[in-house]
């Protein structure tokens, strides 16, 4: 909703008609028309993408988070070591690794910016 909010949108609230994945995408993306209809492709491929994330269970940043948070620190020093941890080589690089294969399979104007590429030629 922040980032409806962000461009000046209105508030779209869920269509129980719809799919999880499609509704996170009506409540983003939805303007004037009476009914949105999700990209069938696009709806399956965020499915994935949610289940993935649901199952990457304990990783390194939420160990951190949960951690230092369990000191009663700051929430923004909690979240500060979770970005931390993001930083590491050795965090799973799930999702870079994915990156790095839709950056090689698609088309020029997909692939990445120059320096995230950069960046991963030094990591390597």
């Amino acid at each position: 909703m922040s980032y409806r909010h962000s461009l000046g949108y209105p508030y779209v609230y869920p269509d129980n008609d719809l799919s999880y994945p499609e509704n996170f995408m009506n409540m983003l993306w939805k303007m004037v028309e009476p009914k949105y209809v999700a990209n069938p492709v696009l709806a399956r491929a965020l499915d994935i993408l949610f289940i993935l994330h649901a199952d990457h269970e304990q990783n390194c940043s939420t160990n951190a988070m949960r951690a230092v948070g369990s000191a009663q620190t700051d929430p923004y020093l909690s979240a500060a070591a979770a970005a931390a941890a993001l930083a590491g080589p050795l965090h799973g690089g799930a999702n870079e690794a994915v990156l790095i294969m839709l950056d090689e399979i698609g088309p020029r104007r997909m692939s990445l910016p120059t320096s995230r590429r950069s960046r991963r030629a030094r990591a390597s």
